[in-house]
């Protein structure tokens, strides 16, 4: 989930809440390409993230890493429970809509132009 971080530049973020159960986020540029990650660590809450885009828009797909029983694991038995899967990105010209279920993990390759 975070592999797509390497090899590009940090970009500042800022959040409303910077508490340890806050919104936990990563940008990373390189060239036209924004990577995003948001962690949701509450297990009780999802959050509804609107983020804005300063001087850009963005198109792209996003990934979930995320089960709703927060005890799942994957095992040799069963390798494959916690996988991540396509999460709909919300782009809204230079805002990005995304809503994270409890305890998850979601990246996002977007086109800024």
């Amino acid at each position: 989930m975070l592999k797509a971080h390497r090899a590009k530049t940090a970009v500042r973020v800022e959040t409303g809440d910077s508490s340890p159960l806050g919104l936990s986020v990563s940008a990373s540029r390189l060239g036209g390409e924004l990577v995003l990650t948001l962690v949701n660590p509450k297990h009780d809450e999802t959050m509804a993230v609107d983020c804005a885009l300063d001087g850009a828009s963005a198109a792209g797909a996003g990934w979930l890493l995320h089960h709703p029983d927060f005890n799942a694991c994957n095992t040799f038995d069963n390798p494959n429970r916690i996988v991540p899967k396509e999460h709909a990105v919300k782009p809204d010209g230079a805002r990005l809509l995304v809503d994270l279920p409890p305890m998850s993990v979601f990246t996002a390759t977007l086109r800024l132009s």
